[in-house]
């Protein structure tokens, strides 16, 4: 991945290989050889495999690896072996470009800062992270579907909910994970009114405890001598040990309180129980898709603390050996597969679960991805230590690793037939180049396998190509309406034949 700049950019290169550190000593073997070595630190390491695309971390490690030889070529003034080095494969243009420094970038995938504080003793400087657009049940958003809570991406200091109470009450209780870690704690107060209410100071809380030694997923109460019925705001608050947090609904499901991240109103609310006479009860009950909220270092936080830089992957995915839809937005949406020829839908998965291969082209995917890159991006842009945006990632069609020929859904078929009325003008000019008489548009339908070597077949594997660049223009344009200074990248699989 190259990117044009000044002199005083680093280039970057992103590499995701998948256990290659044997290649990565033979080339750091290599590049000692050469005549000179280019300015600043080479480092190449492998960093395991990521949901955002092993096969397409090859490629660019490949391609990455290459722009290294060509550069230490170019600056040694060498053209061809018998220095000991490989001939160059890239333009004399990117010389300049590739005797710049390196910086390394391996993958994050939601590490804790004392692991990226390894990775940074042991010389990276960047990662990449990312976060992909996961459909929420949302009757009040387009479509039904929401976009998940981006609590969690930068760092969280407090997590709260304004309830209440129907009838006096001595106690309330938060449900809090400490993500499979031992040693951990918190403080729990509790107000008598939500933060917005408090004016430039907090007021003293009307009861406070501290917690030690939490449990994994413990209902921590806290109590207190009996208050009347009213309105209360509930605030978790100055972790201790290893990871502690608070499991959450993601959206609003509670319609008389309000979550609150830092003491900002968000759209979710926490799982919440008090206690009365009556016995404990639950005000909002726990459910199979709650989400929990993390309580310190964000992603982002983790490694801006961590003194990395990184970049961001947003948008969605469409790779169907990665199966991450929801099952109720899959049944909600059967059109959201991609069809094979005879109109089947395309399963695939991993872990023994199948699921249908994500259409390009369903209208639900497309806005949700596009509100959710708009959510991250305005979320996220004023971090510093973000070096740029990549969209989305695995980017294919089933064809890449063997599958059937796709899409003959619907929306890709109405897809197509609209690509050719804009590339042809009217039927007439089509039916002269395919020697057909078609009296429509509506009438052409994507050739079968086998594809016949005919101008047809040709044309729609050239629309497959059109309909993949517009995939990821939707995605650059989300991410440029909500950053339009930040380098936007992608990574993609190759030919999507």
């Amino acid at each position: 991945m190259r990117r044009a700049v000044g002199n005083s950019s680093p280039l970057i290169v992103l590499l995701r290989p998948c256990c290659l550190k044997t290649l990565a000593m033979r080339i750091q073997e290599g590049l000692a050889s050469c005549a000179r070595t280019p300015k600043g630190p080479v480092k190449i390491q492998g960093c395991g495999m990521s949901p955002f695309g092993c096969a397409g971390g090859h490629l660019m490690l490949v391609s990455a690896l290459f722009a290294l030889l060509a550069g230490v070529a170019g600056q040694a003034g060498l053209s061809g072996s018998s220095s000991g080095a490989p001939r160059p494969l890239l333009s004399p243009l990117y010389f300049e470009t590739c005797r710049r420094p390196c910086q390394y970038i391996g993958f994050s995938f939601d590490d804790e800062l004392g692991e990226l504080q390894q990775m940074r003793a042991h010389g990276a400087n960047a990662v990449g992270c990312g976060s992909m657009w996961v459909p929420t049940d949302d009757p009040s958003a387009p479509y039904g579907v929401g976009v998940a809570s981006l609590v969690g991406l930068r760092d969280t200091t407090t997590v709260g909910q304004s309830f209440v109470a129907q009838a006096p009450f001595t106690g309330v209780a938060l449900c809090m994970p400490t993500f499979l870690t031992e040693g951990s704690g918190c403080t729990v107060s509790l107000y008598s009114s939500p933060p917005e209410q408090w004016g430039e100071a907090s007021p003293q809380p009307l009861a406070r405890a501290t917690f030690a030694e939490v449990r994994d997923n413990q209902l921590v109460w806290l109590t207190f001598d009996e208050l009347p019925p009213g309105t209360y705001y509930v605030e978790q608050s100055e972790p201790t040990g290893p990871a502690i947090g608070v499991w959450a609904r993601g959206r609003d499901v509670y319609p008389s309180g309000t979550a609150y991240v830092n003491r900002r109103p968000v759209a979710d609310d926490l799982e919440l129980w008090i206690r009365t006479v009556e016995g404990d009860q639950a005000i909002v009950a726990p459910a199979p898709d709650h989400y929990s909220i993390g309580l310190g270092h964000g992603v982002t936080g983790r490694i801006v603390a961590a003194g990395m830089f990184f970049d961001y992957m947003v948008g969605n995915w469409n790779n169907g050996g990665f199966p991450y839809y929801p099952d109720w937005f899959i049944e909600r949406f059967p059109d959201m597969a991609m069809l094979d020829a005879e109109g089947r839908p395309i399963l695939a998965g991993m872990f023994g679960k199948l699921a249908p291969w994500p259409s390009i082209d369903q209208p639900v995917i497309v806005d949700g991805t596009c509100r959710y890159i708009r959510a991250v991006v305005s979320a996220l842009r004023d971090v510093p230590n973000l070096l740029y945006w990549c969209m989305g990632g695995e980017a294919l069609y089933p064809t890449y690793g063997g599958g059937p020929w796709a899409d003959y859904a619907p929306h890709a078929v109405a897809h197509y037939r609209a690509w050719l009325q804009l590339r042809y003008g009217d039927i007439a000019r089509l039916n002269e180049a395919w020697r057909t008489n078609y009296a429509d548009f509506s009438d052409v339908h994507p050739p079968k396998p086998p594809l016949p070597r005919e101008l047809p077949t040709f044309e729609w594997l050239r629309y497959r190509n059109v309909a993949m660049a517009e995939r990821f223009q939707y995605h650059f344009d989300a991410t440029k309406a909500a950053d339009p200074s930040r380098l936007v990248v992608t990574c993609n699989h190759g030919d999507l034949f």
